[in-house]
């Protein structure tokens, strides 16, 4: 079994890392079972409190990839084990991503309104949706509400044929 891979994209500042930890937890609680992979500017900050890294193994992530240009780590259970490649993760059903390129599977952007700066899916053919705080016009993507996680997770899993 290999695991599907979904990346969560958007501006600095759009609150991407608590859509991944919620959910994380919905498609956990869905009976799903889900690591992710973040990108990290600074390697030495990972799996402390606080930290987006322990708040998603915090929220049931099976495990989690922290990368930065400089090196990478795997944090598994109790402890953090060397591989080489994204391969060498157990298999799950879905690997999320957040803040890495995505250029060999889909992303979801997280858009707030706020930004008044387009959204990176109107062109950006690797965003497969939106999910924004406020309405979309003009895309040809579905613009999914912020405030609903279940079709967040539902557009999610009908996506990545995880039923």
């Amino acid at each position: 079994m290999s695991s599907k891979m979904i990346g969560i994209a958007g501006r600095p500042g759009s609150d991407k890392s608590s859509l991944v930890v919620d959910l994380v937890g919905e498609l956990s609680r869905r009976g799903l079972t889900v690591s992710t992979m973040i990108g990290v500017d600074d390697p030495a900050a990972i799996d402390q409190p606080g930290k987006d890294s322990f708040r998603h193994r915090d929220a049931g992530a099976e495990e989690v990839m922290v990368t930065s240009a400089q090196r990478w780590a795997l944090i598994h259970g109790g402890g953090v084990e060397n591989h080489e490649t994204l391969a060498q993760m157990t298999p799950v059903d879905l690997v999320i991503t957040e803040d890495m390129g995505g250029d060999s599977y889909p992303l979801i952007e997280v858009y707030r309104v706020a930004t008044e700066m387009p959204p990176l899916g109107r062109d950006d053919p690797a965003i497969v949706a939106v999910v924004s705080d406020g309405p979309l016009d003009g895309l040809k993507k579905p613009v999914i509400d912020l405030d609903d996680l279940p079709a967040v997770a539902d557009f999610i899993v009908a996506h990545m044929d995880l039923a």
